[in-house]
């Protein structure tokens, strides 16, 4: 208590007040100096009592708008994850159910990016000559189409939350264009000549395996194809029999187009 003395006897009064006012930022020894200090220099009980009591109430204040704020985090937090959390109680079986697939389309999305970044770079050379040869295509087509798709993806999921129509017409046109490119990719595999391409294919996928996998995977887009299709999901986000029939050819038909490269 002594170096506080001593060093408090040289502060001003404004100085030992401001001591007083935010006690809560000093030690107990501190602040009883200061009070001493100012009572040795005239200072009434009741002024410091004053002080004191302004010091409560601005805690008090302080601690009131923390918690406000703490309230307000905790309500935004419940805002952001009420309409996403498929298990909240009362939800309609079909709400549960869109909330679900959404969370499985984040997974396939960030999925798909991955096979795209990982496609691209184990088989940029092998892409980009199949192309050029063929159809004079060149490295940068390859590259904008990875991430066209890429980008098709992310906006279509993000709208999907969101119950956003353009969502729905990009997941149900990539979820076509999946489940139909998988069959044209099966039959090209099975019924094809032996090539770089179908070797590079075994590679990917072990050929144990890759039955299986195209039975999982075609099993997986077919029932997201009936989900999105289906009359209470088309409702929910405002699509017409004659929009999801339109998006359903044009995937179907970019598929053609596509697998003629590799057919032809």
């Amino acid at each position: 208590m002594t170096e506080f003395t001593e060093r408090y006897q040289k502060l001003s009064k404004a100085a030992l007040l401001e001591i007083i006012s935010n006690a809560s930022s000093y030690q107990a020894t501190a602040v009883e100096t200061a009070k001493l200090e100012l009572l040795t220099r005239g200072v009434s009980e009741e002024d410091l009592n004053e002080v004191i009591a302004v010091n409560l109430e601005q805690a008090a204040q302080q601690q009131k708008l923390l918690n406000e704020q703490q309230k307000a985090k905790k309500a935004e937090m419940k805002v952001f994850l009420e309409p996403i959390n498929p298990f909240l109680k009362g939800l309609s079986g079909h709400e549960r159910e869109i909330r679900i697939m959404s969370w499985i389309f984040t997974a396939i999305g960030l999925y798909a990016i991955i096979v795209l970044i990982e496609l691209y770079n184990l088989n940029q050379s092998l892409i980009n000559d199949l192309f050029s040869m063929s159809r004079g295509f060149e490295e940068n087509y390859i590259t904008l189409l990875c991430l066209v798709f890429g980008f098709m993806i992310v906006i279509g999921v993000v709208l999907f939350w969101l119950r956003k129509r353009f969502g729905w017409i990009l997941i149900t046109f990539l979820a076509v264009l999946g489940i139909i490119g998988k069959l044209f990719n099966f039959f090209y595999v099975a019924n094809k000549a032996s090539s770089e391409f179908k070797r590079n294919m075994d590679a990917i996928m072990s050929s144990d395996w890759s039955i299986m996998l195209y039975c999982v995977y075609i099993s997986l887009f077919l029932y997201v194809c009936i989900f999105l299709f289906r009359r209470k999901t088309r409702q929910i986000f405002s699509v017409t029999s004659s929009l999801s029939f339109l998006v359903f050819m044009l995937a179907f038909v970019l598929q053609i187009v596509v697998w003629s490269i590799f057919i032809n």
